[in-house]
């Protein structure tokens, strides 16, 4: 197992906190997975325990709010 990494910023270069970011399969068309964290205050995103494989990494600002305690913030 492995995990995802990365960096959200806007499009000045700053960066975006509060960010749903997910991953599912490649061939998972429904959406986010429960698979998913939230950017911190500097944009940053782990994703713990991903399995090895080809997955797709999903970003939303409105999934965020629409379900805020769904998954856990970093």
């Amino acid at each position: 197992r492995g995990s995802i990494s990365g960096h959200v910023v806007d499009s000045s270069n700053n960066p975006i906190e509060g960010i749903c970011v997910g991953y599912a399969p490649e061939n998972y068309d429904s959406g986010f997975s429960d698979h998913s964290v939230f950017t911190d205050a500097n944009g940053n995103y782990t994703i713990p325990n991903v399995d090895a494989g080809n997955v797709r990494v999903l970003f939303s600002d409105w999934y965020a709010q629409q379900y805020p305690g769904k998954f856990a913030r970093p």
